[in-house]
């Protein structure tokens, strides 16, 4: 029996993630923090069109702070990196156009604004609409990939909330706009979640990366869950999770509030990369209620980087009463 929500699904097979816990101030922390190595901010969307055909829209924003050389001066001279992922998603014909840009913050090539949300990266951007009025209610953005593209207006539906560390979500939004898809442009809606995290540091001892799954319900709550993987794919102490109600009340997750289980050792290994993936779950949240067998649409929705950074997984799952149904390898 097929549940009634969309989902979103991260694997990181290298990252970084946050630390210690501190209140967050908006919009002034939606903006760069200049004195910070590095962060990130993270819009997702499912969307639907008209006639039933589903998406998903994905884009990951980074800052890196850098030491310009000494001999590199005037207009060129920066003392950051941004970079942009980019993932757009059509289910119906199984396919996810990519993209990875990396641009200095000069010349006009990218920016990240401070205390207000205000990114560009090449052409691709995520701002603010209503910055102006110290409350940030909409957003707009803005991404690009070489056989898809994206314009989403998205509008705050639950307050953010804190992630537990120097971060905060969005955790549901309304999303609205056009997908270009080769050359068809199609209107579509549906729900979005993006955040912030800018008191990054790197991965303690012995982990080598996160899978993160973001899950709305029609029924107004959202769950996300990170796991942090040690070596010998076990579980860090240190994954974290929130679980947001239908009225919109957060209640922080720790380790021990949920379990994602790699169902029958099943993985999806890259033809682009090489990597290897998990490819089918069984989720355990009992706080919310689910026991669900995690399932995706279509299997390659990797972004590879190309040499430009960490290549990693992101891309639609399909969730369902547990337990799994009978599963063939596609």
């Amino acid at each position: 029996m097929r549940c009634t929500a969309r989902a979103l699904l991260c694997i990181f097979v290298f990252a970084w993630c946050a630390s210690s816990a501190q209140a967050f101030s908006l919009p002034h922390d939606a903006g760069a923090h200049a004195e910070r190595p590095r962060e990130w901010w993270r819009t997702l969307a499912h969307l639907q069109a008209a006639d039933g055909r589903r998406f998903e829209a994905a884009a990951t924003f980074f800052r890196f702070a850098v030491v310009p050389p000494s001999d590199v001066r005037g207009a060129w001279s920066t003392t950051a990196i941004l970079s942009v992922s980019v993932a757009i998603g059509d289910e119906s014909q199984r396919t996810t156009f990519t993209a990875h840009t990396l641009e200095r913050d000069a010349l006009g090539l990218a920016h990240a604004a401070k205390s207000r949300l205000d990114l560009a990266v090449g052409h691709s951007f995520l701002r603010a609409l209503d910055a102006a009025s110290n409350s940030e209610r909409r957003f707009r953005v803005h991404v690009e990939t070489g056989g898809a593209s994206a314009e989403l207006e998205q509008r705050v539906v639950q307050p953010a909330v804190p992630l537990g560390s120097q971060a905060y979500a969005y955790p549901r939004l309304d999303v609205r706009g056009t997908l270009r898809i080769g050359a068809e442009s199609v209107a579509v809606r549906g729900t979005g979640w993006l955040d912030h995290e800018y008191g990054a540091d790197q991965l303690d001892r012995g982990e080598i990366g996160w899978d993160r799954f973001v899950m709305h319900f029609d029924d107004g709550r959202v769950v996300m869950i990170e796991q942090r993987r040690l070596r010998g794919n076990r579980k860090s102490l240190a994954s974290t999770g929130i679980f947001v109600d239908r009225r919109g009340r957060a209640t922080r997750l720790s380790a021990r509030d949920f379990r994602i289980v790699n169902a029958l050792d099943t993985h999806w290994q890259s033809p682009h990369t090489g990597a290897r993936y998990p490819s089918l779950w069984e989720i355990f949240v009992p706080l919310a209620g689910l026991d669900l067998a995690v399932i995706p649409p279509f299997l390659d929705q990797e972004i590879s980087a190309e040499g430009a950074g960490a290549s990693y997984y992101c891309g639609a799952i399909t969730l369902e009463r547990a337990p799994l149904p009978e599963h063939t390898d596609t």
